[in-house]
């Protein structure tokens, strides 16, 4: 994948205030940089996007990793705690990759582990897969039997470990989407997946591993993504499909009688992501559905109150978004992929330059020749 457009500098907090002023947002409280931001800022620059204006760079490429069992559908990728491995997820096959071997030359990568995983009585899509974020040798899959899985990768090196730790099927449909609670809020032994029936349930595997359901609809509602607020481990954002609609749903899962918020959209929202420095920030992205309800990507202030909630940010794409992921470091850039006919991924500004209102991003990443089903950066 090669970027096609210059790169933008790191975000400072008056470009980001910039947007909220344009946008009609006066809580410049939550825009700002908190402290221990500014401090990562400062203390360690990220380098910038890769440009084309240099011919050099335009032969450095990122890896092409290859499954050992080619052809197959992937649908889910999550990188591990120490940035050295990746796990993958798709039809009939689960592998876990080794990124040692990767460098800005880019290289052709497959995993020892691979085989012995993808042989396992993986027997239907892996849906979702979500490595814990403390524990390497421990990942979670959501597949479209309606099973929540935990693999043991200690079991690859040897031992009397069962590879498969545990599996429940409580989930009607497919389980579209899992996320763990993260570990420096001491919640790491919570898990929660979001299905197809309509359901959302956590788990809880300090013994017994007993699951609470968080919400139950009508199974004319369908979870299709589903994040937990990094600051606020408590908060849970979904987006939902409802019939031939969409919506953004809130919960505090301590009290998931009643949601926290609710933001009905004109066609399913199959992406949000809460912003990595600002607890109140929530992105989403909608399904495209026509002139009338094209798709987007939308930012909201989640502090803000009533039904009349607007987004202070919005971005028209030119496909229905299937994927969101704020850039680390970079406050007001988010990268995308697309539900039907755009394969690239798309990295977006949302502080009001011109070029996102006009659906120009800063930068696309080409090289797919279908969909990008799921993004880590």
């Amino acid at each position: 994948d090669e970027p096609r457009s210059p790169a933008s500098k790191p975000m400072r907090s008056p470009q980001f205030m910039a947007m909220s002023r344009m946008a009609g947002f006066g809580s410049e409280r939550l825009l700002s940089s908190p402290p221990s931001f500014a401090k990562k800022m400062s203390s360690s620059i990220p380098p910038p996007m890769l440009s084309t204006e240099d011919p050099q760079l335009q032969r450095r490429y990122d890896a092409q990793i290859e499954i050992e069992e080619a052809g197959r559908h992937l649908t889910a990728i999550s990188q591990s705690p120490d940035g050295r491995r990746l796990a993958v997820g798709g039809r009939n096959v689960l592998s876990i990759l080794s990124l040692e071997g990767l460098t800005t030359h880019g290289g052709c990568l497959t995993g020892a582990e691979q085989s012995q995983l993808s042989r396992s009585r993986i027997k239907c899509t892996t849906q979702d897969v979500r490595w814990h974020p403390t524990q390497s040798d421990y990942i979670a899959t959501g597949s479209s039997d309606g099973k929540v899985t935990l693999w043991n990768l200690g079991a690859l090196r040897g031992g009397n470990l069962p590879l498969q730790a545990w599996s429940s099927k409580e989930h009607e449909k497919s389980v579209w989407r899992i996320a763990w609670c993260l570990p420096h809020q001491g919640q790491e032994h919570l898990l929660l997946s979001g299905a197809l029936d309509g359901t959302i349930r956590m788990w809880d595997f300090r013994g017994g591993f007993k699951s609470v359901m968080v919400h139950k609809n009508s199974q004319r509602e369908q979870v299709r993504d589903l994040r937990v607020c990094g600051g606020e481990p408590w908060k849970i954002a979904a987006g939902l499909e409802v019939a031939q609609e969409g919506a953004i749903v809130l919960w505090d899962v301590r009290s998931p009688d009643t949601y926290l918020m609710r933001i009905d959209e004109e066609t399913a929202v199959h992406a949000v992501d809460w912003h990595p420095a600002h607890t109140d920030i929530l992105a989403s992205g909608r399904q495209f559905r026509g002139l009338h309800s094209p798709g987007c990507i939308k930012v909201w202030d989640t502090s803000q109150n009533g039904r009349d909630i607007h987004p202070i940010a919005k971005i028209p794409t030119a496909d229905g978004v299937s994927n969101l992921m704020w850039r680390p470091n970079f406050r007001t850039q988010i990268a995308c992929t697309y539900l039907n006919s755009v394969s690239q991924l798309d990295v977006w500004d949302t502080a009001g330059h011109a070029s996102a209102l006009a659906g120009l991003p800063l930068a696309s990443c080409t090289g797919h020749t279908e969909p990008v089903t799921d993004l880590v950066w």
